[in-house]
């Protein structure tokens, strides 16, 4: 306990003690480049994420097993389409 207080008291006096001043300039919005692209690869990572842990629970529930190698590297769906034993 007592060490946790010194350490706490030594990083307030570090934070309270430490320069505050930037040395940046003003800051200038950069020139909007126009694009049509869509970012869709944030939406194919969480999708397959989603997909991979969304088969994983029913995989769970239904048949009390866990997904193999191979439903796993599809992102989930080769659970879907595999039927069962």
């Amino acid at each position: 306990m007592k060490k946790s207080k010194m350490l706490a008291f030594a990083l307030v006096a570090v934070m309270a003690l430490s320069p505050s001043i930037s040395f940046g300039g003003t800051a200038v919005a950069p020139a909007a480049i126009p694009h049509s692209a869509k970012p869709i690869v944030p939406y194919v990572i969480f999708g397959c994420a989603g997909a991979l842990i969304f088969a994983a629970i029913i995989a769970n529930i239904q048949r009390n097993r866990q997904l193999t190698p191979a439903e796993a590297a599809t992102c989930g769906l080769l659970f879907w389409f595999t039927p069962p034993r």
